[in-house]
């Protein structure tokens, strides 16, 4: 029916647009991610922690990485 209709835009419509916060959600994370990776080889540079904090800082860069790149792709599937 055409009300069924409707809804079925209007549902898909929101999922877009919750897709799109997130997407802007994830890109904060990797600005923050990136901050703390440069500052992680700051710090070990300087001989204030091991590498063992710069491996974990860029590995948790790559997770946000790959989680904006998973957001994006649900909103191009969307």
């Amino acid at each position: 029916t055409i009300q069924t209709a409707f809804r079925e835009v209007a549902n898909a419509l929101s999922a877009r647009q919750w897709l799109g916060q997130q997407v802007g959600f994830q890109r904060e994370a990797v600005d923050v991610q990136t901050r703390r990776a440069r500052l992680a080889q700051l710090r070990y540079d300087s001989g204030a922690v091991t590498f063992l904090e710069v491996l974990d800082a860029q590995r948790d860069l790559l997770d946000a990485q790959q989680q904006l790149m998973q957001v994006r792709r649900s909103l191009l599937d969307s």
